[in-house]
């Protein structure tokens, strides 16, 4: 059973190695690829996601409060 699964992890690892990189990944010249600032930026930008950060922890906040007076606050 194990040396099945091993077997088959074995293949999956060959077949991951064999695929071709994209452009974007190697220049296939050695050269670093030269982004701009927008292209090479991994965060998000926009999409409301500092408000989502807010709200999200203000409803934690007031969970943990009613828990606390629920439980605690007798």
């Amino acid at each position: 059973m194990c040396s099945d699964f091993l077997a088959r992890v074995a293949i999956l690892h060959e077949g991951a190695a064999m695929e071709p990189r994209s452009p974007e990944r190697s220049s296939g010249t050695g050269k670093p690829t030269e982004k701009s600032a927008d292209q090479a930026r991994e965060g998000v930008v926009g999409h409301n996601v500092r408000y989502m950060l807010v709200f999200g922890l203000a409803g934690v906040i007031v969970a943990f409060a009613i828990v606390y007076t629920y439980f605690f606050a007798r």
